[in-house]
């Protein structure tokens, strides 16, 4: 009875604050996971909902809690993407998007695991200020 509370708390507050959470790639750095090399690939292979429910295609995403103010808060291997399209939504094909998988929060940025085409998954750092929208860790949120 002692271990169900703390199993239930964390389950609740990956509820309440909206995190989906992702299994860990770091046995996967160098190379690609899922049907084609995009960043969408490897958060959909990885990552899941409550009750291991898929995440879903990212027309289904929605922004949650902003991970520059949460830092403290959002778990390891959690899934963020940046919502730059109108009414915060993910999918806008003629903007240029990213979401990886969170693993913490550093002075200059955000360390995550992320893959897009071209590219194999990486562990790296995205700063807070980058060149671009989606490479510009102030632009990125939990998904829900």
């Amino acid at each position: 009875m002692r271990l169900l509370i703390p199993i239930l708390l964390v389950a609740t507050l990956d509820l309440a604050h909206g995190y989906v959470r992702c299994k860990s790639p770091a046995k996967y750095v160098g190379q690609y996971l899922g049907r084609d090399q995009e960043c969408v690939a490897l958060v959909q292979t990885m990552c899941h909902r409550s009750g291991h429910r898929p995440i879903g295609l990212t027309s289904t995403w929605r922004r949650a809690v902003r991970v520059k103010k949460n830092c403290k808060k959002i778990p390891k291997f959690t899934a963020i993407a940046t919502f730059l399209g109108p009414n915060h939504h993910y999918d806008e094909p003629h903007l240029r998007q990213h979401t990886a998988i969170f693993y913490r929060c550093e002075k200059r940025g955000i360390r995550v695991y992320d893959q897009w085409r071209g590219h194999p998954i990486r562990f790296r750092l995205i700063p807070w200020k980058g060149r671009t929208a989606q490479y510009s860790g102030n632009n990125y949120y939990t998904i829900k």
